[in-house]
């Protein structure tokens, strides 16, 4: 699990030089927050940037090189985003 900030995109570009890391080792699954539970990836394997069904943070340009690049290298992305609450503590706790 790996912590970052929403509001410093350059936390992203350490979550892809990771995710490079993890493929090497095998991982072919990238759980992501702030992702629609129905987050597709075009023919190219783009992710639709300009949906705002695909999520909160896609629109976010190192976000959205994080996932392409993702994609890129192999991983399947898995939405853990959790809809729908009705407290914070009961969405961190969904996401858990």
């Amino acid at each position: 699990m790996l912590n970052e900030a929403h509001h410093v995109s350059r936390h992203r570009i350490f979550a892809l030089q990771l995710a490079r890391v993890l493929r090497k080792q095998g991982f072919t699954h990238l759980a992501v927050e702030g992702l629609s539970m129905s987050v597709k990836t075009n023919a190219l394997g783009y992710v639709s940037l300009d949906n705002p069904a695909t999520g909160a943070y896609t629109q976010d340009p190192e976000f959205a090189y994080f996932l392409r690049e993702a994609i890129y290298l192999g991983h399947e992305l898995v939405s853990y985003e959790v809809f729908n609450t009705k407290s914070i503590e009961e969405r961190e706790l969904g996401q858990a």
